[in-house]
């Protein structure tokens, strides 16, 4: 007998049923346990669920509707991690058909991502530390926004590709300094400039941003 297996639907399946049973409980029973001062506050969330339930559903409400207005904010996050494995095959497939290929394609969308980000916090009213309350403007634009948090998981991308190389031609880590050039193989030093690169241009952005 044959047994098939999707990731995909593997992925989908290990959150969906939780998130459901998360939905039904938000919805119909925390409401009657709350109390105290911000009791009202969030007694009054789960009815935003009655409208829009189907965006966290369908793992969209990263991008809709408004933060104001999303059931059960704090699960943006699965909205993104589920559609950054959505498109993660491509790199893969890419790295392993044409590592530099791959390379070019991730490092395409993550300078977009990261300029798109840059753009956004020089553009709207931007103050640290950035919060997803509705009140700041920044929450549905930068906060949980795609672009602005794919940058860690491209970068997973690539380290795993190296780290899966590494695996399969059987090559030990040198156990050296970093800062010994010569004794660093061509896809080490990639792979720590890419590092380096990518947290000097996220927090260099929010360091800017606060001193200005």
């Amino acid at each position: 007998m044959t047994v098939t297996f999707s990731i995909p639907l593997c992925f989908l399946y290990r959150l969906l049923p939780i998130l459901v049973a998360t939905l039904l409980i938000y919805v119909f029973i925390m409401p009657h346990l709350m109390w105290g001062p911000r009791a009202p506050y969030y007694a009054a969330n789960p009815r935003k669920c009655a409208t829009y339930w189907w965006a966290t559903m369908l793992f969209i409400n990263n991008i809709y509707p408004h933060m104001n207005d999303q059931c059960m904010e704090w699960t943006w996050y699965l909205a993104n991690d589920l559609q950054f494995f959505a498109f993660s095959p491509l790199f893969i497939y890419a790295f392993f058909r044409n590592p530099l290929v791959g390379f070019g394609l991730l490092s395409l969308l993550l300078s977009i991502c990261m300029g798109a980000t840059g753009f956004l916090v020089a553009c709207v009213d931007y103050t640290l530390p950035l919060s997803y309350t509705i009140q700041n403007p920044a929450a549905d634009l930068i906060y949980r926004a795609p672009f602005a948090r794919v940058s860690p998981y491209l970068i997973g991308i690539l380290v795993g590709f190296v780290l899966f190389k590494y695996k399969t031609n059987k090559t030990t880590f040198p156990r050296v300094s970093l800062l010994s050039q010569k004794n660093l193989t061509r896809r080490d030093t990639v792979l720590t400039e890419t590092i380096v690169i990518h947290y000097f241009c996220s927090f260099g952005v929010a360091e800017g941003s606060a001193g200005s």
